[in-house]
């Protein structure tokens, strides 16, 4: 890698009491500056001024360079457009001697594959003659360099605008459940359907649901395990929507021997009630939990999706009324005690949809997300050496 550029440049800090040193119109980067995984779009947060740099240990870099953190976040690095400074977490290389995309991509690589192998113990590093002693293979025609330089970039540019699209719809759904669903001591909500107008109702989560805890059976006993009943563990809900395949199962045999309950699919939501409270899933089949559960059978006359929609504030709640010495635990009676404004079943429904189709729309695009990710990841196993 030294042998590719000309120059390298270290890193340092200002003195942070000298108000002479800072606020200027150098661009001076951290290692929290840099987004792990990305290469590019670098947004300085810190400027300092020439003073600063002739005072400190930092040095003007020129533009075009790649900067690598090689002390706290080792292993990021990007490509820099613009002439910056950088603290001492840095090395960067200059007048590069190949197309810097490629060689960019080429560092990442090596790195990753490398980085479990780095020295140190509080704080992982890595210093310069050791990266600059590492090799990486190129290709000796600067075309071949740039189409697989551009071609990896284009994927980090697919990647950067789905996720971009992805936060901006959980934005959008943060919104809507702020404005869709009545603030403290109101009735209505300031954002409604058409054609709906009456005020929504004061109810108790326990008017709402059925809410049911679960139990384990003994480990001790085969015969309680491995049977056909899906059994969930609270490590298990948060990540997706929906729950419908267990890691572990249990027997009809064990679900007797045990104070774990049967919940019915399609109208349960799963919510975790201890060791990370208010985790929640929507239940699609037949299925019992262990203890760490309150789970919420919602009766006839109430929207499964429009209670899941409100799950912030059920968490909310469950935080603030959980007790416990050893741990935080809230009760199913507590939590049955929780007051809410609920709407006619028909303005249920359709918020309920509503917030479906949005919550459809996210995990597509996370889906979207993931796929390109895993693109990149076998075209650099593939592409480079």
């Amino acid at each position: 890698m030294g042998e590719m550029a000309e120059e390298t440049y270290g890193g340092g800090t200002p003195s942070t009491l000298n108000k002479a040193y800072w606020n200027g119109n150098i661009p001076w980067i951290q290692s929290s500056d840099l987004v792990e995984h990305q290469l590019f779009g670098v947004s300085p947060r810190k400027y300092i001024t020439e003073s600063g740099v002739c005072s400190s240990a930092a040095k003007l870099v020129p533009e075009n360079s790649i900067a690598i953190v090689t002390r706290v976040g080792v292993g990021k690095l990007a490509t820099m457009p613009f002439a910056f400074a950088t603290s001492q977490d840095f090395l960067s290389l200059s007048n590069l001697k190949c197309e810097i995309w490629f060689f960019a991509y080429s560092i990442y690589k090596k790195l990753q594959r490398d980085i479990d192998a780095v020295q140190g113990t509080s704080i992982k590093g890595i210093t310069k003659n050791e990266l600059l002693s590492k090799s990486i293979c190129a290709p000796s025609d600067i075309l071949e360099q740039t189409s697989i330089g551009n071609f990896l970039h284009l994927l980090d540019d697919a990647i950067t605008l789905h996720k971009r699209k992805l936060d901006d719809l959980k934005d959008l759904k943060h919104g809507y459940l702020q404005q869709m669903f009545p603030q403290a001591g109101e009735s209505v909500p300031l954002v409604r359907f058409a054609g709906f107008t009456e005020p929504w109702q004061k109810r108790t989560l326990g008017d709402v649901a059925e809410i049911v805890g679960g139990g384990t059976p003994d480990t001790a006993n085969p015969a309680y395990w491995n049977g056909n009943i899906e059994w969930f563990s609270p490590t298990e809900i948060g990540t997706e929507t929906y729950a419908s395949i267990s890691h572990k199962k249990i027997s009809e045999l064990g679900l007797k021997n045990s104070s774990a309950k049967m919940l019915t699919g399609g109208s349960t939501i799963l919510f975790t009630s201890r060791a990370g409270i208010g985790d929640m899933a929507i239940l699609t089949r037949p299925a019992a939990t262990n203890q760490g559960f309150q789970s919420l059978e919602i009766r006839k006359t109430f929207d499964v999706y429009f209670i899941y929609s409100m799950g912030s504030k059920i968490k909310e709640y469950a935080l603030k009324n959980a007790s416990g010495s050893t741990f935080l635990e809230i009760s199913g009676k507590n939590l049955g005690r929780m007051k809410l404004r609920i709407p006619t079943f028909k303005e249920q429904t359709a918020i309920g949809n509503f917030f479906r189709n949005l919550d459809d729309q996210i995990t597509a695009q996370k889906q979207k997300l993931s796929q390109l990710k895993q693109l990149k990841f076998a075209y650099l196993q593939k592409m480079l050496i």
